[in-house]
């Protein structure tokens, strides 16, 4: 499933473990690339946690996760259940 720039996803692999995120991780795509993304991940509170390239087999569509306002600083909030 191709992603667009700004979607918000979720790792499915501990391949990336030692750049501190894991399988279930949350980020958001910052560039498509051919067969990968560059994909930022961050705390909650919007600090940085790794940004680096992820082949597309090792992401799913994290559609529990809409962008927050921007002006609050934070970088997702989960939707109500």
């Amino acid at each position: 499933m191709p992603f667009p720039e700004f979607s918000p996803v979720r790792l499915t692999t501990d391949r990336y473990i030692d750049r501190g995120v894991g399988k279930g991780a949350l980020g958001f795509v910052l560039e498509v690339y051919d067969g990968a993304y560059e994909v930022e991940f961050s705390r909650p509170d919007g600090i940085t946690i790794a940004w680096f390239a992820v082949e597309a087999a090792e992401l799913e569509l994290a559609d529990d996760v809409v962008p927050a306002d921007a002006a609050a600083g934070d970088v997702g909030s989960r939707r109500a259940s």
